[in-house]
């Protein structure tokens, strides 16, 4: 339970305030919608997790949009 609360919450919450110092709120904000299909990604190759063709599209928008805003300035 404390690995989870340390690597689930503590450490992005950190990640997250670090990177307000160098970067814009912007970038930040747009940036950490990876957070999720991150999430999804590495229960994908540790815990075995399966996803359905939902998900997998639902993912693939997420970054899509997330590169669309990135390059588009």
């Amino acid at each position: 339970m404390v690995w989870l609360v340390v690597l689930g919450t503590i450490v992005p919450f950190f990640l997250l305030i670090s990177a307000l110092r160098h970067l814009p709120a912007t970038r930040v904000g747009i940036t950490s919608m990876l957070e999720p299909v991150g999430a999804s990604i590495v229960a994908w190759l540790l815990l075995g997790e399966t996803f359905g063709t939902l998900q997998i599209v639902g993912g693939s928008i997420v970054l899509a949009a997330i590169l669309l805003s990135q390059t588009s300035r």
